[in-house]
């Protein structure tokens, strides 16, 4: 039992483990930096979401152009892996701007938006990509390290030497409370025990 806890404390406090720690920690980092993106990503959406929504309302695009519009805009993290559309409409709302847009003040700030908006999206695009790609290999990394880290043999092993211990420590008691029974099929039951747990026969002196 001593030597199974043993095993599992050198596994816990290993060079491995402290790797194992910090991939983690990294990990969490790489989530961090994703909500991070993906929340760029619903603002870029965002700041141009009336004037999408005026050219459905206003320029009626066939039904198709409609429902990847409101994709867009219900789920602004697919212009994370796809923007060709997207940018595309925004080019069809420039060119239809005055009538989608009264509003001489909203009108300038898309003008703005749109002069930098592909660029945008590019950035987002490469930004996501390569914080995917860390994410993929970090996960398999700490998969890696878990696969040797792992205590559960050990502690497989612990539970049944614990087991053990325990039938012996009854055999023992009943020899000390009962002194019945013939000591030699008591001890034959003893070296079983003990052969059972060191893996190899165990020969007790019985004269």
């Amino acid at each position: 039992m001593e030597a199974q806890n043993l095993k599992i404390s050198e596994l816990v406090s290993s060079i491995e483990a402290r790797n194992l720690a910090k991939l983690e920690k990294k990990q969490k980092e790489f989530e961090l930096q994703m909500e991070k993106i993906i929340a760029g990503a619903t603002q870029l959406v965002s700041s141009v979401s009336r004037q999408l929504k005026g050219y459905i309302h206003n320029c009626k695009p066939d039904k198709k152009q409609i429902i990847k519009i409101e994709d867009f805009l219900d789920n602004p993290e697919v212009l994370l892996k796809k923007s060709d559309f997207f940018e595309g409409v925004i080019e069809n709302v420039k060119k239809e701007l005055d009538k989608i847009e009264p509003d001489e003040k909203k009108k300038k700030k898309f003008l703005s938006i749109e002069k930098t908006l592909k660029d945008s999206v590019k950035e987002i695009q490469r930004k996501h990509k390569e914080i995917s790609n860390k994410i993929i290999e970090n996960i398999a990394a700490i998969k890696k390290l878990k696969l040797k880290l792992t205590t559960k043999e050990f502690k497989k092993n612990l539970e049944n030497l614990t087991e053990k211990k325990r039938q012996l420590e009854e055999e023992k008691k009943n020899i000390k409370t009962e002194g019945e029974g013939d000591a030699g099929d008591l001890l034959n039951e003893l070296e079983k025990i003990l052969s059972s747990i060191s893996n190899k026969e165990i020969r007790i002196n019985k004269k």
